[in-house]
């Protein structure tokens, strides 16, 4: 029967390239959960500005209408 034989500077390479992938996932993730969090905000200042804009839009709307009606 052959022995498995397992040198420490396997174990090593091993741990150090299973650490890379993990702290890589992690940035990752974090970047991720950036991304997310710029884009709910650029949708929340979008709708906020279409609101404000609707909200300013509609006295000046009547206004004109009002003027067009005398």
């Amino acid at each position: 029967m052959e022995e498995f034989v397992c040198k420490i500077s396997d174990v090593k390479k091993t741990l150090k390239v299973m650490t890379d992938v993990s702290s890589l996932f992690s940035v990752v993730s974090q970047l991720s959960g950036l991304i997310r969090n710029l884009w709910y905000k650029q949708n929340q200042l979008i709708s906020q500005s279409f609101y404000v804009l609707l909200i300013f839009d509609k006295p000046f709307g009547l206004e004109e209408e009002d003027s067009n009606r005398e």
